[in-house]
C-alpha cells in the first residue's frame, strides 16, 4: 500500500488548516516569550551590580512550559487531523506523520524563542525551568501518540434504530459534525476532558444528555442540543459546578 505524507484536500480545508496553523504557531511563541527568565549568570551579575536591590530568583516553572507545548500539540493535531478521511487505510500513515511535523514545528519555535532570549542584554533562557530541548520534544510526542491512540480506537457510530428517536440523529454525517464541533471547542479551550464540560454550570447539559448528543441519539432540534451547540461554538472555558 503507497500512502502520500497526508491525504490531498480541497482548497477550502487547506486554507483552514493554514490560518488555523499559523494561530497556533504565534500563540506558543507568545506562551513562550513569557516564560523566558533571566540565566543564572546574568541574574548572579544583577545582584552584584545592584546588591541593594531585592532580586529574588525567577521562578521555575517547568510544568507550565509542558502545558503550553501539550496545548500547542492538541490544538495543532485537531486543526489539520479533523479533515482526514477516517476511513482510509492511510490514517494511521498520515497521523503520524502530523505528528512528526508537529513536533518538529514545536522544536523549531523552542529554538528560535531561546535563540532570541540569548540575544536580549542581559540574555535570557527557557533552560532556567529545567527542561531540555529532549524534555520538550517527548512531551508533545507523549501528547500526540495519545491523540493517536485515541483517533485510531474511535468505536464507529451505532447502527439506525427503528427511527424513534429520528432517523437523522444516527446519521454517520450528524455524528461526524458534533464530533468536529466537540474537538473545535476542545482545540481553543486547551483541551478539557468530557467530565469537565458535562459538568460545567455554563454548558447548559448534564452527563446522561452529553453522551445522548455526542452518540446522535439526542435530537438536533432539542432545546438541550440547541443550547448546547451554542456554548461549543461561543468557545468560552467550562465553569465548574458550585459543589456543596
Amino acid at each position: 500500500m503507497n500512502c502520500t505524507d497526508r491525504p490531498i484536500l480541497d482548497t477550502s480545508a487547506e486554507v483552514a488548516i493554514e490560518s488555523l496553523t499559523n494561530q497556533h504557531n504565534l500563540n506558543l511563541w507568545n506562551s513562550l516569550q513569557q516564560m523566558l527568565a533571566l540565566t543564572p549568570t546574568a541574574a548572579e551579575l544583577l545582584r552584584k551590580a545592584y546588591p541593594s536591590r531585592l532580586h529574588p530568583p525567577t521562578s521555575r516553572m517547568p510544568n507550565l512550559l509542558r502545558q503550553f507545548v501539550e496545548s500547542y500539540a492538541f490544538a495543532s493535531f485537531f486543526s489539520e487531523s479533523v479533515y482526514f478521511p477516517g476511513e482510509d487505510p492511510c490514517i494511521e500513515h498520515w497521523l503520524k506523520n502530523l505528528a512528526d511535523r508537529i513536533v518538529e514545528k514545536a522544536m523549531e519555535i523552542v529554538k528560535l524563542v531561546e535563540e532570541s532570549g540569548q540575544e536580549r542584554r542581559p540574555p535570557f533562557s527557557l533552560a532556567h525551568h529545567g527542561l531540555t530541548l529532549e524534555d520538550i520534544g517527548d512531551t508533545a510526542r507523549r501528547k500526540l501518540n495519545e491523540l493517536i491512540r485515541n483517533r485510531l480506537t474511535i468505536p464507529a457510530p451505532a447502527p439506525k434504530d427503528d427511527g424513534s428517536s429520528g432517523a437523522s440523529d444516527h446519521d454517520t454525517d450528524e455524528i461526524n459534525r458534533r464530533n468536529r464541533l466537540l474537538i473545535d471547542y476542545k482545540a481553543a479551550t486547551g483541551d478539557p476532558p468530557d467530565y469537565r464540560i458535562y459538568n460545567a454550570k455554563n454548558s447548559g447539559i448534564h452527563k446522561p444528555q452529553f453522551y445522548q448528543w455526542k452518540n446522535g441519539k439526542l435530537p438536533r432540534k432539542s432545546e438541550t442540543a440547541l443550547n448546547f451547540e451554542r456554548f461549543l461554538c461561543d468557545k468560552k472555558p467550562p465553569i465548574p459546578r458550585k459543589t456543596r
